[in-house]
């Protein structure tokens, strides 16, 4: 319990103010204050406690940018020896392929497309002389269509002249066998 300077009241320890005349008490700062850290606790981490290995932060992954050397791992199976290797690929252009693919486009297709990816140059030949073929066959085709229009459209006109000088001898046939 504490008293009042001014009329001599009795108050509780706690009270800022006299029940009696409401004069004020000097306040008591060190009941109320919380210990305070010194001014430079956190940054010499006398507060802060280690955490446990699972976690505390784990290195950073190396950079994949970065020119570092790593050994092979060593050989699981010692006495294995691998397959050599296949032989090489003998790619080169071929005027005999480009030939049978101008008389055989389709065959020419089917090799182009097989050989396209493991021998180009000679793939590229094969699809030359199938291309090559088809364009001759069709201009061929083409004008063969008109070579017998033609020989058709000469011989049409060209009966017309006959017919009259033929028609007497096919009549008397006619009555012959009739």
């Amino acid at each position: 319990m504490k008293y009042c300077s001014k009329c001599g009241a009795e108050a509780e320890d706690r009270s800022a103010f006299c029940p009696q005349c409401g004069a004020t008490f000097a306040v008591n700062p060190e009941p109320f204050a919380q210990a305070a850290p010194p001014p430079n606790a956190y940054e010499n981490n006398a507060y802060q406690q280690t955490p446990p290995p699972y976690q505390q932060a784990s290195p950073p992954p190396p950079n994949p940018y970065q020119n570092t050397y790593y050994p092979p791992p060593p050989n699981p199976y010692p006495n294995y020896t691998p397959p050599p290797p296949p032989p090489a690929v003998n790619d080169a252009r071929s005027g005999g392929f480009a030939v049978l693919c101008f008389f055989w486009p389709l065959v020419g297709l089917i090799l182009y497309l097989v050989w396209h990816d493991d021998r180009p140059l000679r793939a590229k030949s094969c699809g030359k002389g199938a291309l090559i073929g088809v364009i001759v066959q069709v201009v061929g085709v083409i004008l063969y269509v008109i070579i017998i229009i033609a020989i058709v459209a000469a011989a049409a006109t060209s009966f017309d002249p006959y017919y009259d000088a033929l028609a007497p001898a096919v009549s008397a046939l006619a009555r012959l066998a009739g």
